[in-house]
């Protein structure tokens, strides 16, 4: 039997999570904007919220991730 998985999510323009809202390693979007937002552990030990496309177009390695409409494609797959 398939499973519908659901990401927390905001229809609120510029709405971010904060660490309180999402426990570590989830993921959550803003779909008025098309982003997505992940909670994970800095080198330092404290957790952030990212948003891992933007990390990974923007960070100093040679690929350039998956794009928003990969990752909004993926999240219309998943439910």
């Amino acid at each position: 039997m398939a499973q519908t998985v659901k990401l927390k999510r905001s229809n609120v323009a510029d709405s971010v999570p904060t660490t309180n809202d999402l426990a570590l390693g989830e993921l959550a979007m803003n779909t008025r904007d098309g982003k997505i937002y992940m909670r994970k552990t800095n080198s330092g030990g404290s957790d952030t919220i990212i948003d891992p496309v933007d990390a990974a177009s923007s960070s100093d390695h040679n690929h350039t991730g998956a794009t928003a409409d990969d990752v909004i494609a993926m999240a219309i797959a998943l439910g």
